[in-house]
């Protein structure tokens, strides 16, 4: 059987939990890590409509993220990538303001067609989030594309948005075969 390839993109602001969620989804454990400093890719391997596909997850560190190298180093990540996680932390305020800053970026190399609003720590308490989900639904509504909220240290909602993110990008493909 043919193993058909995507590359993923998962960006955001530093210490969001973008590599916490990777590891979720490629290892099915958790850890706390420290902030990614550099870019980390991790490959999973996924049956999905009776096809297997092979999806290399980049995990972009967003700590430079005002510098022109790490700009130059951020469109030459987007080369050839077919899809994003977009992530911000339910406990951190800007990492949501600035989800307009990534979409921009996003915008200017690769289609939003294959973009997904996730929100990390959907298991904090209400008091610890400085983020509701009404908040984070009616700005994905406002942009335009889907949103999943999701907990590595629990798993949830950890598959839905990779498995979401991958029928899109199949359902296209399907189209442009056509």
């Amino acid at each position: 059987m043919d193993v058909k390839r995507f590359k993923v993109l998962h960006l955001g602001n530093q210490c969001v939990g973008k590599l916490c969620i990777v590891n979720r989804f490629t290892n099915d454990e958790y850890e706390t890590v420290p902030c990614t400093v550099g870019t980390k890719v991790r490959v999973q391997n996924v049956q999905r409509r009776g096809q297997k596909y092979k999806l290399a997850i980049w995990v972009i560190p967003g700590i430079y993220r005002d510098s022109e190298r790490f700009r130059e180093l951020l469109r030459h990540h987007f080369r050839k990538s077919q899809g994003a996680l977009l992530v911000f932390g339910y406990d951190d305020r800007k990492s949501f303001d600035d989800i307009d800053y990534w979409l921009r970026e996003i915008d200017e190399e690769m289609t939003r067609q294959h973009v997904i609003l996730v929100a990390s720590k959907s298991d904090l308490p209400e008091k610890d989030k400085q983020v509701t989900r009404t908040e984070a639904e009616m700005k994905a509504e406002e942009l335009g594309i889907p949103f999943v909220e999701v907990s590595a240290k629990t798993g949830e909602g950890v598959n839905e948005a990779f498995n979401q993110l991958l029928d899109m990008m199949i359902e296209n493909m399907q189209v442009n075969m056509k």
